[in-house]
């Protein structure tokens, strides 16, 4: 699908998930080499930058397996989109409208930095994620918390693993690549510079607190089920005695203590009870219990 905006002598246009006839008939009137519109067809594997005569390929991956590839030229940009982006569509309104200034080498700068606060509020987010995670991790859940933990780490190392790659596209890029496109574009390279910054600042910050509350969590259910181990290996001793008693009272021997006594019966089951009784009194002055 190819969206066209056009602003003076500049055009932008938008493509999501554009077939091959899409491709041809751009690359026909912009001067795209048959390399670029491959690699337009379908996602690529890294972010990275590549600078032609005519124009600047630059790949930009983000978290949730999200990528935009922009094509930046003197009079034109084309931004190529494998999903749904409501942040680029909010721009292309903005800029669909007769009173608007479109600059290619400025339009990259407004989108690249929209993209990076809508990280900033999925950052939000996991953070308040990651609060109620720590909230419920003191307060008794550690085991319903598992699996909260696993998915926000996944997210966190997904976010990283995808800006991590930004800081050599955009440090490429404000070495001089396009300044002849824009004379503000090393002034806004730096502004994304210092927001890619922060943002990795961030990432690493919520990480650390992250894996510290995986820790705890760790610790509190091995506390946990240790004590649950403890239990049942005492509960094992206390019933042991009891079991041992009455073996060694249904013994097919000659003479047997207690045997034929008016009331065997309820001295074994005394003798039962006090030996229990004083096995778990022994438990309980040593604090096992």
């Amino acid at each position: 699908m190819i969206k066209k905006v056009e602003s003076g002598s500049a055009v932008w246009i938008d493509l999501k998930s554009p077939s091959s006839e899409e491709l041809s008939g751009i690359a026909e009137q912009y001067g795209l080499d048959s390399f670029t519109v491959s690699e337009l067809l379908s996602k690529s594997v890294l972010s990275g930058v590549r600078v032609y005569d005519n124009y600047i390929y630059v790949i930009l991956h983000f978290a949730g397996d999200v990528e935009v590839d922009f094509v930046i030229g003197s009079d034109f940009i084309i931004t190529v989109r494998y999903q749904n982006m409501e942040t680029i569509n909010e721009l292309r309104k903005i800029y669909n409208n007769p009173n608007s200034h479109l600059a290619p080498a400025e339009l990259f700068y407004k989108v690249v930095g929209a993209l990076y606060s809508e990280i900033e509020d999925q950052l939000i987010i996991l953070r308040s994620h990651i609060k109620y995670i720590e909230e419920s991790v003191y307060s008794g859940k550690e085991k319903e918390m598992v699996v909260e933990l696993a998915k926000s780490g996944k997210n966190l190392l997904d976010m990283q693993m995808a800006l991590e790659p930004h800081k050599e596209v955009i440090d490429s890029l404000s070495s001089g690549s396009m300044r002849a496109y824009d004379k503000n574009f090393k002034r806004n390279m730096i502004l994304l510079q210092n927001k890619l910054y922060e943002l990795n600042r961030r990432v690493i910050r919520l990480t650390a607190l992250q894996e510290e509350l995986r820790a705890t969590n760790d610790s509190l259910l091995s506390v946990k089920q240790n004590t649950i181990m403890q239990m049942f290996t005492i509960i094992a001793f206390v019933t042991l005695i009891p079991a041992l008693i009455t073996s060694i009272f249904g013994m097919n021997t000659k003479y047997m203590p207690l045997i034929n006594h008016k009331y065997d019966f309820w001295l074994v089951i005394l003798l039962m009870i006090i030996a229990s009784v004083s096995v778990f009194a022994f438990f309980k002055h040593k604090k096992w219990l």
